[in-house]
């Protein structure tokens, strides 16, 4: 059984652009999909238009088609401030079914993910897991123009690796989970992450629709 999903706006998180791959427009093939989709469906205003979408959509727990956080190549992150800190379980990643996909539109879908939580080594002198884990991540290499967000994070502080998901699309599925079996990561209390795509399914831009990061808090602070 899954924990709490942490990662839903309802509950406080938010998206840091500073950490965020830059956002794409949706391509002619893309608009057009949506277009004819939207004119097609019977409910009045709520069809997806295919324009950019900000990419706190990402967020929301809902599965809405084309409603999809879009950036160019097969390969980009997005940076999650969750509104408390905890000790994260698993990973999450949704998406359309393949089924309900136009032609083509599959190759945008998210391959291989991963989870990278925020070790603030500027608060905590030593993190035993580094001492194990050889790749880890300075700053800088998820920041925007390479120059991160102060007012977040500081220097010094890394990004490890948490979980990695496989999304199949060919298995028609709405969502894949990775849990964290790496206890002394998990035990660790985080409260910013970064979710990289490294690979889809062969198209030039990749959607991202909900990913969920699962977690467990004190029961006083998270009222479901």
């Amino acid at each position: 059984m899954l924990d709490h999903d942490l990662s839903q706006r309802a509950l406080g998180a938010r998206i840091v652009k500073g950490l965020s791959s830059i956002s794409s427009p949706a391509d002619q093939r893309f608009r057009s999909f949506f277009s004819f989709w939207s004119s097609t469906s019977t409910s009045s205003g709520t069809g997806p238009s295919g324009n950019v979408q900000h990419p706190a959509v990402t967020l929301e727990a809902s599965l809405i088609l084309g409603d999809c956080w879009r950036f160019e190549g097969s390969s980009g992150h997005i940076a999650i401030q969750l509104a408390y800190g905890a000790n994260l379980t698993a990973l999450s990643v949704h998406y359309i079914p393949r089924s309900r996909l136009g032609p083509f539109f599959h190759q945008n879908a998210p391959k291989s993910l991963t989870l990278w939580g925020l070790v603030r080594l500027s608060e905590h002198l030593t993190f035993p897991a580094l001492q194990s884990t050889q790749l880890h991540r300075p700053i800088s290499y998820f920041a925007r123009d390479k120059q991160p967000p102060s007012r977040i994070v500081k220097p010094g502080d890394v990004f490890v690796p948490l979980a990695t998901v496989h999304y199949d699309v060919h298995k028609d599925q709405e969502m894949a989970v990775a849990y964290i079996g790496d206890l002394e990561v998990e035990s660790y209390i985080y409260d910013l992450v970064v979710v990289e795509v490294t690979e889809n399914w062969g198209g030039d831009s990749t959607c991202l629709y909900h990913v969920g990061v699962h977690g467990q808090v004190e029961p006083t602070l998270l009222k479901l």
